[in-house]
């Protein structure tokens, strides 16, 4: 799993990169890609983790 992240976060720079057609794109990217997407991962997780929450159907036990 570390290393698909990896290159999902290598692949995303590259594409910035490419977009913004500026090289330092990447390298800021990288720098703060790290830290950013876990960061965003644990919100999407605590988001669906609520809403799960809250439109639960009940259970037929």
């Amino acid at each position: 799993m570390p290393i698909i992240l990896g290159l999902i976060i290598f692949a995303v720079a590259a594409y910035a990169a490419n977009v913004t057609g500026d090289a330092d794109t990447f390298g800021w990217f990288m720098l703060g890609g790290p830290f950013v997407i876990p960061i965003g991962a644990f919100v999407l997780w605590l988001v669906a983790k609520v809403f799960g929450a809250l439109f639960r159907r009940p259970s037929k036990d």
